[in-house]
């Protein structure tokens, strides 16, 4: 976890993993993502900026792992999906 707070896309990752999860707790599609990510108490969480979140949301899009919405959400991949589960 250490390692985690030196890298942003980790930590985004950890972030959608949970609300995934939450999805499914919720009995909502743990694939679909609406919340807003941009908002300010989110990059505060996380303690990002708006350029480091938004760099590590690209990067898991062109890793395959999410796609945005038109909506402006994101779809979380099946592959996405199975690197959270074998964690």
């Amino acid at each position: 976890m250490k390692a985690g707070r030196n890298r942003p896309t980790e930590r985004v990752t950890a972030m959608l993993e949970v609300l995934s999860r939450l999805n499914t707790d919720e009995g909502r599609d743990p694939h679909r993502i609406d919340d807003d990510l941009s908002c300010p108490f989110i990059m505060d969480l996380l303690k990002l900026s708006e350029h480091q979140l938004n760099d590590s949301v690209f990067e898991l899009e062109t890793r395959e792992l999410l796609i945005s919405t038109e909506s402006g959400g994101l779809r979380l991949t099946h592959e996405f999906t199975k690197r959270a589960e074998a964690r």
